[in-house]
């Protein structure tokens, strides 16, 4: 059992990997029902390094710097924190994946129920046509970001 003490540290180590990290899930939206044959829109907003993404934030840049000094050169040089990928699952199993370093961003998988719209999806959000009944189930996106 943890002593009171103990779990002030712990709650300021996870404090302080949060800020390190500066990744923060901050809305996740998706319908909670639709009828068969229409389309659903799936939001997952986050924030970067204090930049927000989605709801019309600002495109300016993903990404922070921080510079250190090298040892052996004794210059400084930079290292970006950025978005690695966003992932959506329907009852645990991936149905689409945005990584934008990619050569190509966009990637769906077949599940059936699932009819992705690439060109009306990104990184905040995705659009799926055609919905069925097999279309329900438990949604989740998942973000994750480059150290």
């Amino acid at each position: 059992m943890l002593l009171p003490n103990s779990w002030i540290v712990l709650l300021v180590t996870c404090l302080l990997i949060t800020e390190i990290i500066g990744l923060k899930l901050k809305t996740v939206r998706i319908p909670p029902y639709k009828f068969r044959g229409e389309s659903a829109l799936l939001e997952c907003h986050y924030e970067l390094n204090g930049q927000r993404k989605g709801h019309g934030a600002l495109s300016g840049g993903n990404r922070r710097h921080h510079t250190y000094q090298s040892d052996y050169l004794g210059e400084p040089f930079e290292e970006e924190e950025k978005l690695y990928s966003i992932k959506w699952y329907k009852d645990n199993e991936e149905f689409y994946r945005y990584v934008p370093s990619a050569s190509q961003p966009i990637k769906s998988y077949k599940i059936e129920g699932i009819r992705v719209d690439p060109n009306h999806s990104d990184g905040t959000k995705v659009l799926l046509r055609g919905l069925t009944l097999k279309s329900s189930g438990i949604y989740r996106c998942e973000i994750s970001a480059e150290a």
